[in-house]
């Protein structure tokens, strides 16, 4: 999922061209899966992750007053329901019709079709709700396809409804966005972030995720080095231990060598989420701060220790350690 449909149009054929590199022979070519259900252009940040979010929308207004649901908004997110889920299992049909062979062309695109009108359907009941939640009128055309196409919602109960529906992503993995929330701001707008104040995108794709991740899955980004000092990026850091049953951090320089070859200022922090909190507390390994020479980049990963952090680091913080003496 991206923001940029460029970049989700350049996603596909990189692995178009991917699965075609591996064909040596003419009679290796098999049909290839159609994957634009799976690789989505949208906003990852803004829109309805849940059935339960969709609820909320409709009983907690903001600044208002909870509320109970009219028996026409229950009929409303009854169907709205009952529509993802119908939507889900033309989808399914759609990836077993990808896998037969001999398959008429028509009901391949009528099946595509059938999927994608549902979706959009789908989409537009969701998009009306949120826009409301971001006080836009919908009735007001002009100012309802302005924030459209500004937010550009995605949401994940609906695109992904298999998914989610059964807890949700067993792996989620990615290079979020680098970028300050104050510097698009003026494009989009986030509601309901506990990480806001971070002030960095790559924290509120670091939430929305964990959100999106199943009780048991994993989780890894690349993010800025400052994540796991900074004074501000405190409440991603808390999040990140309370939803991890471990939690491994890595802390990488940019001098001498480089995890990203030509960019300069590039220093950066791999971690590795796994898994809710069981019964015993959080454990959370960290490593030294990983200073390298180009020449032996290829040793870095095979060589990481991790050291155990005890207790409470003097500071709230993932601290730098290079062994367990340390």
């Amino acid at each position: 999922v991206d923001i940029m449909e460029e970049a989700v149009e350049i996603c596909k054929l990189r692995l178009f061209l991917k699965l075609v590199a591996q064909i040596e022979t003419a009679d290796q070519i098999e049909p290839l899966p159609d994957i634009d259900l799976n690789i989505r252009p949208g906003n990852t940040l803004v829109g309805f992750t849940s059935l339960d979010a969709v609820r909320k929308a409709m009983t907690e207004p903001e600044g208002g007053q909870v509320r109970m649901l009219y028996p026409e908004e229950k009929e409303r997110l009854n169907r709205i329901e009952e529509n993802a889920e119908l939507a889900d299992r033309a989808f399914q049909m759609f990836r077993r019709m990808q896998t037969e062979y001999e398959m008429d062309a028509k009901d391949f695109y009528a099946a595509k079709a059938d999927v994608r009108k549902r979706l959009a359907s789908l989409r537009a009941q969701l998009n009306i709700l949120l826009a409301g939640e971001y006080g836009v009128n919908a009735r007001d055309k002009t100012a309802f396809a302005k924030w459209q196409s500004s937010h550009q919602p995605f949401h994940w109960f609906v695109e992904f409804y298999g998914v989610m529906h059964k807890g949700g992503f067993d792996v989620i993995i990615g290079n979020p966005p680098w970028i300050e929330y104050s510097a698009i701001r003026k494009a989009y707008k986030v509601r309901g972030y506990a990480t806001e104040s971070c002030g960095n995108l790559h924290c509120l794709c670091t939430e929305r995720s964990l959100r999106l991740r199943k009780h048991d899955g994993r989780f890894s980004f690349i993010v800025q080095l400052p994540m796991a000092s900074s004074s501000r990026m405190e409440a991603v850091r808390s999040l990140l231990v309370q939803y991890s049953r471990e939690l491994h951090v890595i802390p990488f320089d940019d001098r001498p060598g480089k995890l990203f070859s030509g960019l300069q200022n590039c220093r950066s922090v791999i971690f590795l989420s796994h898994g809710l909190p069981a019964e015993r507390p959080s454990a959370v390994f960290v490593t030294r701060y990983q200073r390298w020479s180009t020449e032996v980049r290829e040793h870095l990963f095979p060589g990481l220790g991790y050291v155990p952090v005890l207790g409470e680091p003097l500071l709230p913080v993932f601290p730098k350690y290079a062994s367990s003496i340390h």
